[in-house]
């Protein structure tokens, strides 16, 4: 049972991180970086956004969790609004 729910988090973490890289190649990228490359080169940015991305979501949540180990007052939603 845990590690289906597990698998299935997995599974929800990696579908947000390829919308998340999608949206920015095709909403940022492609339009004003790249304009006229090859589909495979469209992909494979993706995929480099991707570990960008799932790298700076990994910095962020371990800076929380270490403020709210550092001050158990703390909650997640001030920090994410920046009322820190």
């Amino acid at each position: 049972m845990v590690l289906t729910q597990k698998v299935n988090m997995g599974i929800q973490v990696s579908a947000a991180l390829n919308a998340l890289a999608t949206s920015f190649v095709k909403d940022f990228y492609t339009p004003y970086i790249k304009t006229n490359a090859s589909e495979a080169h469209y992909l494979f940015a993706t995929r480099i956004f991707t570990v960008i991305f799932a790298f700076l979501l990994f910095i962020v949540a371990a800076v929380a969790a270490f403020q709210v180990l550092r001050n158990p007052g703390k909650t997640i939603i001030p920090m994410a609004l920046g009322i820190i």
